[in-house]
């Protein structure tokens, strides 16, 4: 963007808006592709334009580029309810979540002659009370959203969320197909569409109707995510005996820059990588802006250890996947894990044993131990590691 975007006339600036609600985002980045630049002045900018600057961006997968114009925003006016929604999730490290909560309780409603950003205010807390497992305020959100704005994709991609926490995967499903229907193309609804088909066990039909729905689309999102389905049907016929993967003629590659360091087909890389103009671009070096710098160093050393010695020898453990459930990594990780040596424990039943809010490894270790197994902490080196793996030995780090 340029000075000359806040003299956009307001026409133009509703076309980019309406291309960016049809999901066609490579459009509208099309439309205003001069803009893009370093030389761009933001105080230039109008709120307007800052917000959907940084929405457009976020779509685009400039992520840092997005939390900077939409930050601008939040400086100039932080009252405003259009930026007080888009820029929720660049809650100042100052403010506690629990000062967040006793805010939304003082003043649920965000304000405004709006109804379907008021309505997407009450859908986003809803996710926020169903993180903490309050499914009790996070209905009460919900149905005050469908009262202001009823029929809105994005709620009900919210509800189909919130379902999915309480392990109502059916009823899950039928809010995402919902969602889908009233607007299909949409990354958000892909993701709760995909999302509530695998924990169903369907993953072959997540597959296919997400690659039908990336086809179409210019969202980069949904075509990581249907990459990442295609990927767990490949995982599953090679568990099933089937080493081939599941398009004729895509010998498959490995992408760590994929969302959980799947393998995908040259197609699906270079579809991704077509997709992301601002900043995205998929290698097999970086991941992306929004993931922890140290997972983008071990998976980077990882694929360079990789090409240095390709004629190395390669040893894959055999393991029971497991989907994870609301933060139960580490019951999910242990279970994998013991799966590889014949080992078969419940991840639920360690979850609901020794997890709320998350799981620390002293009350797993205190589980396993009272259920006959022997538990040890080491530090894993590259030696250690090596050798465990050489004997056939998984471990959680």
């Amino acid at each position: 963007m340029s000075a000359e975007f806040g003299a956009v006339p307001a026409g133009q600036l509703s076309k980019l808006q309406h291309l960016y609600r049809r999901h066609l985002y490579l459009d509208a980045y099309s439309l205003t592709a001069d803009l893009w630049k370093p030389s761009t002045n933001i105080q230039d900018l109008s709120l307007d334009e800052l917000v959907i600057g940084g929405r457009l961006a976020a779509r685009l997968g400039g992520v840092r580029l997005s939390r900077w114009l939409l930050r601008e925003a939040l400086k100039r006016d932080p009252t405003k309810p259009l930026v007080r929604f888009f820029s929720r999730h660049l809650r100042s490290p100052k403010l506690r979540l629990l000062d967040d909560l006793r805010a939304f309780n003082a003043q649920p409603d965000l304000g405004g002659d709006d109804p379907e950003l008021r309505a997407a205010w009450y859908a986003s807390y809803a996710y926020t009370w169903a993180t903490l497992r309050d499914f009790e305020r996070a209905q009460e959100c919900l149905t005050a959203a469908h009262r202001l704005f009823p029929d809105d994709s994005w709620i009900l991609s919210c509800e189909s969320t919130v379902l999915g926490m309480e392990d109502r995967w059916t009823d899950a499903l039928i809010c995402a197909e919902r969602a889908w229907n009233l607007d299909p193309g949409a990354p958000f609804a892909a993701s709760s569409l995909g999302t509530s088909l695998l924990h169903l066990g369907r993953v072959e039909e997540s597959a296919d109707r997400l690659e039908d729905a990336s086809e179409k689309s210019q969202s980069f999102q949904v075509v990581v995510e249907a990459s990442w389905h295609q990927c767990l049907r490949r995982r599953s016929k090679v568990r099933n005996g089937d080493n081939g993967w599941s398009e004729p003629g895509h010998s498959p590659i490995t992408c760590p820059a994929l969302p959980r360091w799947r393998t995908v087909t040259p197609r699906w890389h270079s579809r991704v990588s077509s997709l992301t103009p601002l900043n995205w671009q998929m290698t097999t070096r970086k991941l992306s802006d929004g993931v922890p710098s140290c997972a983008s160093l071990f998976i980077g050393n990882v694929s360079e250890t990789s090409r240095k010695h390709s004629a190395g020898r390669r040893i894959r453990l055999p393991f029971r996947p497991i989907i994870q459930k609301h933060q139960t990594c580490v019951p999910a990780s242990v279970a994998v894990a013991l799966s590889a040596s014949g080992g078969i424990i419940s991840a639920e039943e360690m979850a609901a044993a020794v997890t709320f809010g998350g799981t620390y490894e002293w009350s797993a270790a205190d589980w396993l131990r009272a259920r006959g197994f022997h538990v040890r902490f080491f530090p894993v080196t590259a030696e250690v590691a090596k050798s465990l793996i050489e004997h056939q030995i998984a471990f959680a780090c």
